[in-house]
């Protein structure tokens, strides 16, 4: 169990620590727990990975998305959001992370880079 949640930590860690426009993941984290949700961002028209059920998105990686906000005790709040908009969601500061795969043009990958150098 304490391997389990010690995964699942680090899982958090490296999913906020990954996400783009964050200047200190550490602060990031603490701003995720203070507020009581971690607000993800994604494009829900890649099943099984995120997909619309109803007016819920639900799919793997929105199950791995409740595992973290879980383990820091938070709630979940999921965005539905066109591809294209999702890095700058979230360096826009609107949410704090987008759990999916971001398998886009040479271009997308080198933005998010960029964006991400700044942590």
């Amino acid at each position: 169990m304490i391997m389990k949640n010690r995964n699942a930590h680090l899982l958090l860690l490296l999913l906020i620590a990954a996400c783009v426009g964050c200047s200190n993941s550490s602060n990031k984290l603490e701003g995720v727990k203070k507020s009581g949700q971690l607000t993800v961002y994604t494009n829900a028209n890649f099943p099984p990975f995120e997909y619309m059920e109803g007016s819920d998105v639900v799919g793997v990686d929105m199950e791995l998305a409740q595992a973290i906000a879980d383990e820091p005790g938070v709630g979940l709040n999921v965005q539905d959001a066109d591809f294209d908009g999702l890095i700058a969601s979230i360096a826009s500061g609107k949410g704090d992370a987008y759990p999916s795969t971001l398998s886009g043009g040479q271009n997308q990958r080198n933005s998010s880079r960029t964006q991400n150098t700044s942590g």
